[in-house]
C-alpha cells in the first residue's frame, strides 16, 4: 500500500512538471513561429507570469534599486502598471511624451546621456497603448542599443502585437536577432488576454536575456505566484492554437468598423494598425488622450494613464512625484 501510494505520488510529481514544462515548449514553438530562428531556449529565456501586468511590475523590482538613485523611462501616457511599479521600487520615474512628432512612440535616444547613464529600466509599448502606433525594426533596433551602451532593462510590452490588421508587427525579439541574436539587456512580454481575449486565465510569459530572467523569477517566487498547472495546461493549448486567434482578430475589425460608423468617432482613426484601441492621429483624439479621454475599444483592457492624471494622485498620497517630471518634456 505505501509502496503504491508512493509510486502514484511520483508519478503525479513527474505529471505536473511534464504539464509546468509543456507551457514554456509553447511558448517557445509561438516564438519560434515569428521568424525567431530557435533563438529562444525555453529552458532559461522564457517566465511563464500569471498575467504580463504582474511580470512588467516585478521587472521593476527586480532590475532597479533605490540605493543607487536609479530612473525608469516611462512613455506618456503610459499603462499604469509601469508607473506603479516604478512607485514601489522607490525610484524616480522619468515621463517621456509619446506625441505626433515622435510617431506616438517615446524617443528615448533623444533623452540626455547623463540621465541615460542613471537608467536601470526603460518601459516600452509596441502596438502602443492607446495610440496603436508600431515601432518598426530598426526603431526597436535603436533603441537595444541603446539599452547595451548604457546598461539598462528594457522591459518591452508586446501585449497588442497579435492584434493587427495586415501583417504582424516587428517584435524586439525579431530586431534582436538583426542585431545578432543575442538577447542581452532585454525582457519582452505576451499575454493571452489579447491574442485570445482571455484576460481571467491570467497567463502570460517574458522572453530575453536569461540573467534577467533568472532575476525576475527570483522576485516573482520572492513575492508573487507563480502560474497553477491547471493554467499552464490550458495556456499551452492557446499559445499552440492559431485559429482561435484569427477570429478574434477578425472581431477587432467588426468592432472597429462599427466604431467608425459612430457620429462621437467621426474625427477618430478608429481602425488602426494594430491594438485593441480605438486609436488616432486627428487634433480632436490627441485633445482627448491628453486628458485622458480615451479608453480602449475591448473592456479587458485598463485604460492607460497620462502623467498629468498620475500626478494628480500622486497628490493625495505621501509619495510625491517630483514637479520637474510632470510635464513630460525631456
Amino acid at each position: 500500500m505505501i509502496g503504491e501510494r508512493l509510486n502514484n505520488a511520483i508519478n503525479e510529481q513527474i505529471k505536473n512538471e511534464l504539464e509546468s514544462y509543456y507551457i514554456y515548449l509553447s511558448m517557445a514553438a509561438w516564438l519560434h513561429s515569428r521568424s525567431l530562428d530557435g533563438m529562444v531556449d525555453p529552458e532559461t529565456d522564457v517566465l511563464a507570469v500569471p498575467g504580463t501586468r504582474e511580470g512588467l511590475f516585478f521587472a521593476a523590482l527586480a532590475n532597479t534599486s533605490a540605493d543607487h538613485a536609479d530612473a525608469v523611462l516611462i512613455p506618456n501616457p503610459c499603462y499604469h502598471v509601469y508607473y506603479s511599479a516604478t512607485a514601489a521600487a522607490g525610484v524616480e520615474p522619468v515621463f517621456v511624451s509619446a506625441t505626433a512628432e515622435t510617431g506616438f512612440q517615446p524617443d528615448y535616444t533623444a533623452l540626455d546621456p547623463a540621465l541615460l547613464d542613471r537608467v536601470s529600466l526603460a518601459y516600452y509599448c509596441t502596438p502602443s497603448n492607446p495610440q496603436g502606433a508600431i515601432a518598426d525594426l530598426d526603431q526597436l533596433k535603436a533603441l537595444i542599443r541603446l539599452a547595451r551602451k548604457h546598461d539598462f532593462t528594457v522591459a518591452i510590452d508586446e501585449c497588442y502585437a497579435e492584434i493587427y490588421t495586415e501583417a504582424p508587427p516587428p517584435g524586439a525579439l525579431q530586431a534582436a536577432v538583426a542585431l545578432g541574436g543575442a538577447l542581452d539587456n532585454l525582457l519582452v512580454f505576451h499575454s493571452l488576454s489579447k491574442r485570445s481575449s482571455a484576460p481571467g486565465l491570467r497567463c502570460g510569459f517574458a522572453a530575453g536575456d536569461a540573467k534577467r530572467i533568472e532575476a525576475l523569477a527570483v522576485m516573482m517566487s520572492t513575492g508573487g505566484a507563480g502560474v497553477p498547472l491547471p493554467v499552464c495546461a490550458a495556456g499551452a493549448r492557446l499559445w499552440r492554437e492559431e485559429d482561435h486567434a484569427r477570429a478574434n482578430r477578425a472581431c477587432y475589425q467588426e468592432n472597429f468598423a462599427i466604431a467608425e460608423r459612430v457620429p462621437a468617432t467621426a474625427s477618430i482613426s478608429a481602425n488602426p494598425a494594430a491594438g485593441s484601441s480605438c486609436g488616432s492621429r486627428s487634433a480632436t483624439a490627441r485633445r482627448q488622450r491628453s486628458s485622458c479621454g480615451a479608453r480602449p475599444a475591448s473592456r479587458c483592457c485598463p485604460a492607460p494613464i497620462c502623467a498629468k492624471a498620475l500626478a494628480a494622485r500622486a497628490a493625495q498620497t505621501t509619495r510625491k512625484i517630483p514637479a520637474r517630471l510632470i510635464s513630460g518634456s525631456r
